[in-house]
């Protein structure tokens, strides 16, 4: 089996491990064109990790919590792989970048996302899971490089 069709696989057994775990959370398709090298990356990247994993911490004011350098920030988050526990690896990893304490809520969205070859269309999409938690902010401060913003309701994919 090819890496398009273990990347397609591997999504459809997680959304059934997700549907399994919680009552109801929305789920969307993503699919964007890429050229040949971004691609290519896209696919050594894809090896053995199928989905990402967010989380949206809301503080009191309404803010999100988010991680960046150089004005370019997303949601706090990890990289998944097969056979981890995904709501407890992630909020391992949140709480490791942010430096905040939080709960998490459950499941805020789940986004199946796609990449093709723009340049040779005849090659198979790649699919990965975004998955985002919410989560509510009980205390501390963020560490530098995390911070409060306006809820953006957006993850940054990696989509390569």
């Amino acid at each position: 089996m090819g890496i398009a069709a273990q990347s397609r696989a591997r999504v459809e057994d997680l959304l059934a491990d997700l549907e399994r775990l919680y009552d109801s959370f929305t789920v969307n398709q993503r699919t964007v064109s890429l050229p040949a090298e971004r691609y290519e990356f896209a696919r050594e990247r894809y090896e053995g990790r199928s989905v990402d994993t967010y989380v949206e911490i809301e503080n009191e004011d309404g803010e999100v919590l988010h991680v960046g350098e150089d004005g370019d920030v997303a949601l706090p988050g990890s990289v998944g792989r097969p056979g981890e526990a995904l709501q407890h690896e992630v909020a391992r990893a949140v709480a490791r970048q942010t430096g905040v304490d939080f709960s998490i809520d459950g499941l805020a969205r789940v986004t199946i996302a796609g990449v093709s070859n723009a340049d040779a269309t005849d090659e198979d999409v790649l699919y990965r899971l975004l998955v985002v938690f919410s989560a509510s902010y009980e205390g501390g401060d963020p560490l530098p490089g995390a911070e409060w913003r306006a809820a953006s309701g957006a993850p940054a994919p990696t989509f390569g």
